[in-house]
């Protein structure tokens, strides 16, 4: 019987390259899902084997994703992949819950290294950023951002997107009030006052080039 992964991702052009090369793993068979929404709604219908989600996918980004999952399944594996190399992310990710982390420019063998070492129970980062794990470990260096909560997290990362309260509020189905009490909160942590300021400790911290923009 074949595995089922869902590959979950935004981009349509991903989700059609990384089920291609599934495709060689003749174990395998792969559902396409563009948003969290519809993962979850596939996840009813039955539980994949694993599940590639991008770090930003729609709705409610793979932290809060990966949290529900979880609650349904404690034996769903799970692969996060972001536009760039960031240890800090990585380490978010694994740290919610997620199993491996890689990039979208991820070389083909590593891909493959990646989905047979998460299938079997061990966890994976890419090599250069599995680097930047053992050096931030070594120093013992704290993040910024670290102080944020997932759900936090989410949020800003998509303040700093430039949508509104409402706009967060529709994409992770929470009450606009509730959305504009965690922004003043993230605000507060993170020692600024605006929106402008969120984005600056962004792009200081490196995250910004995460999301790809």
């Amino acid at each position: 019987m074949k595995k089922t992964v869902i590959i979950a991702h935004e981009n349509p052009i991903m989700r059609s390259g990384f089920s291609s090369l599934l495709k060689q793993f003749i174990e395998f068979e792969s559902v396409e899902c563009a948003t969290a929404e519809s993962v979850l709604v596939a996840c009813k219908v039955k539980i994949p084997t694993l599940i590639l989600t991008s770090f930003t996918i729609p709705n409610m980004g793979a932290l809060q994703l990966t949290t529900r999952l979880k609650a349904l399944s404690k034996k769903l594996r799970i692969i996060v992949c972001a536009a760039e190399s960031s240890g800090y992310i990585a380490e978010k990710s694994i740290r919610n819950g997620a199993h491996g982390y890689i990039t979208s420019s991820i070389a083909i063998p590593e891909f493959f290294h990646a989905i047979e070492s998460v299938c079997n129970h061990d966890t994976y980062t890419e090599p250069y950023v599995s680097q930047k794990l053992a050096l931030k470990k070594i120093s013992g260096q704290q993040h910024v951002l670290d102080v944020l909560s997932p759900r936090e997290f989410d949020i800003f990362s998509k303040v700093i997107l430039d949508k509104t309260a409402k706009e967060v509020a529709q994409d992770l189905f929470l009450a606009e009030k509730t959305v504009s009490n965690y922004i003043s909160i993230i605000k507060k942590k993170l020692h600024t006052k605006t929106s402008a300021g969120l984005l600056k400790v962004s792009l200081e911290e490196g995250y910004i080039n995460t999301l790809n923009i």
